[in-house]
């Protein structure tokens, strides 16, 4: 199912209502591909570090109640700066662990016990919008699980040994992005059988759909950027400054 409007659930219901939403940010990553000895999280940009960028979208959002930050392991310099900024909804800060999907786990056992929907979003995605959030979310609580993507805009081939093997059929493909948001039973079961398995899954959704459930797609933006390359960063750069510019931000 794809969702590409607003549902009306935040419209005809109070917010003080909705189900309680946690955000998981994950601040993870390295400046490797960036050729930079800052982490990608902390990388300036218009004056703020990347990953503040991030947490304040989720900050601002009235569909989110609490944020949990997963920081590297060992890494004290990230919870310091984000210390310095006066977030309003940040309930703890966590070492994370050597995958991804340790540090998701590690963000599910720091949740408020009153969280019974889980966002999950990149802290190197920093141009995601309240828009964005708001409509994940909403098809969430109609779905149980939803994600954010965009269709596959470029002809994709299939390569072996340097050749093209073939070319594969891109109308039914999309780019998963996030925020990625699900029932919180359904995310630590799908975790937790990751673990029995000994599985990995380059994204949480991967995990959900291992255990059999239904995951909405809402047609997310190319504006909501992961910063992996020193190309990116300007990107989000120019991105921002137009929001800026238009007090959109």
């Amino acid at each position: 199912m794809l969702f590409s409007s607003f549902l009306q659930i935040g419209r005809v219901m109070c917010l003080d209502t909705l189900p309680h939403v946690s955000a998981i940010i994950l601040a993870g990553g390295s400046g490797k591909r960036m050729h930079s000895p800052t982490p990608k999280q902390l990388l300036d940009l218009l004056g703020r570090p990347v990953i503040a960028w991030a947490i304040g979208a989720f900050d601002d959002s009235p569909f989110i109640q609490s944020v949990v930050v997963v920081r590297p392991a060992g890494d004290s310099a990230t919870e310091r700066v984000i210390r310095q900024y006066p977030f309003r909804k940040i309930h703890s800060i966590v070492p994370g662990g050597p995958e991804r999907q340790d540090s998701v786990r590690a963000g599910l056992e720091a949740l408020p016990e009153s969280c019974t929907y889980v966002a999950v979003h990149d802290g190197v995605r920093p141009a995601v919008t309240g828009d964005l959030i708001q409509r994940v979310i909403e098809a969430a609580f109609q779905y149980g699980n939803a994600i954010a993507a965009v269709p596959v805009s470029d002809t994709l081939k299939s390569v072996r040994d340097g050749m093209v093997a073939g070319t594969l059929d891109r109308a039914n493909l999309w780019q998963a992005q996030t925020p990625q948001v699900f029932s919180r039973n359904t995310l630590v079961k799908a975790h937790e059988l990751a673990v029995q398995q000994g599985s990995c899954g380059t994204d949480d959704a991967t995990l959900v759909e291992r255990v059999g459930e239904d995951i909405a797609v809402v047609c997310g933006a190319r504006e909501n950027v992961k910063i992996t390359t020193p190309v990116d960063l300007a990107v989000a750069r120019e991105i921002l400054s137009a929001r800026l510019l238009g007090g959109k931000t």
